[in-house]
């Protein structure tokens, strides 16, 4: 079949690389942060068991917003679990923590955060389910370093996502020095799931691989806005796989709040078939302000 909106591939080089592999290998680590600083912040009253080491065997509770892990004139490692299984790591979007960074790394299995109880601290390598909705909610939110911060093997295995899971999980409003992202493997989606999740990454050049073919309302809303140095770097393009799209999908994915030259953009592929439903009705703002800044009309309404 023809893909739809084939007119955008002489105008974008929408630009996304496949994220490195190394997350992979991340799977069966505790979430491993390494920076000359790691503070975490309580935001209202996400009520979580959390705990850090150094060691991985030596474990630290963390009971006060504000608690600085580490900061000192060189980086170190510490690791982070948690026993959250049942209620999950984030309440709600005025109920969260997040872990703010002076740049360094993010790796590791986010799963430590919910299965790691003294009866079975590795459980978190094996049980992929998120419980709850909003459970990663802003997790690294606020990182306003303008050293980079590299979150590419961090491990996020879940195939079966919940509402706003991860929204806003590395959303900055001051630059966002966040590069590359991690893997996104999964495939079912639910509404909002990464709803803001890089928004406000400006130095975000590569993008992850989005499988998905089954889109939710807002999956992927408002998801790069904001990042203007994502550039393709890739010999084949970065595609939207999927064929049947829903309202909002993609709205505002790639918009930008100043225009962004668009000369030299080549690569995105969209393969959906139709802006209609089966019944022949317009999809309601599936494609509203997809690329918004880019000089590109057409595609305000949906």
């Amino acid at each position: 079949m023809k893909k739809l909106l084939s007119l955008f591939v002489p105008l974008l080089a929408l630009f996304l690389t496949l994220a490195p592999l190394t997350a992979r290998a991340q799977i069966n680590e505790y979430l491993k942060l390494t920076s000359s600083k790691i503070t975490v912040n309580f935001i209202g009253t996400p009520n979580v068991d959390l705990w850090y080491s150094e060691n991985k065997s030596t474990w630290t509770p963390i009971t006060e917003s504000g608690t600085v892990v580490y900061q000192g004139n060189n980086t170190k490692t510490y690791y982070f679990k948690g026993d959250n299984g049942t209620n999950g790591f984030c309440k709600d979007a005025n109920n969260y923590v997040s872990f703010v960074l002076n740049g360094g790394t993010v790796a590791g299995n986010v799963m430590s955060l919910l299965y790691s109880t003294n009866e079975n601290p590795t459980e978190f390598i094996t049980n992929t389910t998120i419980p709850t909705d909003y459970c990663f909610y802003g997790l690294f939110k606020g990182n306003t370093s303008t050293n980079y911060l590299n979150p590419s093997a961090l491990s996020l295995p879940a195939d079966n996502l919940t509402d706003y899971c991860y929204a806003y999980m590395f959303n900055t409003t001051s630059g966002g020095y966040i590069n590359p992202a991690p893997q996104l493997p999964a495939t079912n989606l639910a509404p909002y799931c990464y709803f803001h999740m890089f928004d406000g990454c400006g130095y975000l050049t590569t993008a992850p691989n989005l499988p998905a073919l089954d889109l939710k309302e807002y999956c992927y809303a408002y998801m790069f806005s904001g990042c203007h140095k994502l550039a393709s770097t890739v010999a084949n393009p970065y595609v939207l796989p999927a064929e049947v799209l829903v309202p909002h999908c993609y709205e505002g994915m790639f918009q930008q709040t100043s225009t962004v030259t668009a000369t030299t953009l080549l690569g995105l592929e969209i393969m959906a078939t139709s802006l209609n439903d089966r019944t022949g009705t317009p999809i309601e703002n599936c494609m509203k302000w997809m690329f918004k800044g880019y000089g590109v009309s057409g595609y305000g309404g949906r």
